[in-house]
């Protein structure tokens, strides 16, 4: 860590636009959750026995290789914003009242809901209620959380005045560290058991977003480079970020293995992707970061809603899948059908939420304010 002067805090001003880019990005992933129904690889908490579709599959695939990323990159800039205007107790208490606490109660909600539809309909055992579907789609609320705790042992300002080591050591970890996680335990995902999973939870996964978090961290002070970004640069940045989105793309689907099992091809991979994911994620931040106009109140609707939607959609999209799963319908019919049918329920569930009191705190909603107090 450097022991330079600290740059200065920026000026106070309000990023409309990465209020956007936030809420796009968790609303987008209705799409890929459906598509995860149909997908060919029957990965998903449901598959279904009579759709499946690679095209339609492979068309919604791409969002899957940054959308976390980019979702890092922004809550990372955010959270140091919040950090240089106010007091680490501040930040904290907000953390417990908009991650954890829906988390808790909103997430872990939403989900026995569903076990207990799907063990009267989908043959689920009780006895499989383990912490993923305790969880399942919530895990992004603990990294979170994580990274959140990793801000508060930090010192404050730290990002100001941070040096070119601790950021080639974040690096390191984020794709050697990883790898060797990976490679240890032989597989990326699901271990097995409530520990295997905790361990999922709160270190894979923490390791292979921090990076993308921290970089977020890191702009927030270096905002002054982002008014010297070229065009030329960003052209560059995106024909690199092409390039490798073209390689992981075919490696991913399984439609051409670019990439060895072993140490080094997963190595390569997972370098690969953090080119890819980083470079799009940093597009996407720029553009949104110039956005500077509120927006109408279609979008700020999107934008409160976005934690609830995202929250209530999977287990929507999963109950539903099954509901209405008909060899009859075409694949793209019950893609819609399945697609139009969750987001319309999501945003039931949304305008029941924000008007109950102790939904609203559930969900990390801030408090319904009078409506003689929107007029002022």
């Amino acid at each position: 860590m450097s022991a330079r002067t600290p740059r200065p805090t920026p000026a106070p001003r309000y990023y409309y636009g990465l209020d956007e880019l936030r809420a796009a990005l968790m609303l987008i992933g209705v799409f890929w959750h459906a598509a995860a129904v149909l997908s060919p690889f029957a990965a998903f908490v449901y598959a279904s026995p009579y759709h499946r579709s690679m095209a339609l599959y492979a068309t919604i695939y791409p969002e899957h290789l940054f959308r976390m990323e980019a979702f890092f990159l922004v809550s990372g800039f955010l959270s140091q914003m919040t950090l240089a205007r106010k007091t680490k107790a501040v930040f904290w208490r907000a953390r417990l009242k908009r991650v954890l606490v829906p988390l808790l109660l909103g997430c872990l909600g939403v989900n026995f809901l569903l076990q207990v539809f799907g063990s009267i309909f989908m043959e689920y055992r009780w006895a499989h209620y383990d912490v993923w579907r305790w969880v399942m789609h919530g895990w992004f609320l603990i990294c979170l959380m994580v990274f959140a705790g990793i801000d508060m042992l930090l010192p404050r300002g730290v990002f100001a005045r941070i040096g070119v080591l601790p950021c080639l050591l974040v690096a390191t970890i984020g794709s050697v560290g990883y790898v060797a996680l990976i490679f240890w335990n032989n597989e990326s995902w699901h271990l097995g058991g409530d520990l295997s999973t905790l361990y999922n939870f709160f270190i894979l996964h923490g390791v292979q977003y921090y990076p993308f978090y921290f970089a977020g961290s890191l702009l927030y002070y270096h905002q002054d480079k982002l008014a010297r970004v070229s065009r030329r640069t960003l052209i560059l940045l995106g024909a690199l970020s092409l390039v490798a989105m073209a390689l992981i793309y075919p490696h991913g689907l399984e439609l051409y293995p670019i990439f060895n099992n072993n140490i080094d091809g997963i190595l390569t991979q997972r370098l690969v992707l953090m080119v890819a994911s980083g470079g799009v994620a940093f597009l996407l931040f720029y553009y949104f970061y110039h956005v500077q106009r509120e927006g109408s109140r279609t979008v700020r609707y999107l934008i409160n809603s976005a934690i609830v939607i995202y929250l209530v959609h999977h287990p929507l999209v999963i109950m539903l899948g099954w509901l209405l799963d008909d060899p009859a319908l075409s694949n793209t019919q019950y893609y819609l059908l399945l697609l139009i049918l969750t987001f319309i329920f999501s945003y039931l569930c949304y305008e029941g939420v924000r008007r109950v009191a102790v939904l609203r705190f559930a969900f990390g909603l801030k408090p319904q304010q009078p409506r003689h107090a929107l007029a002022t």
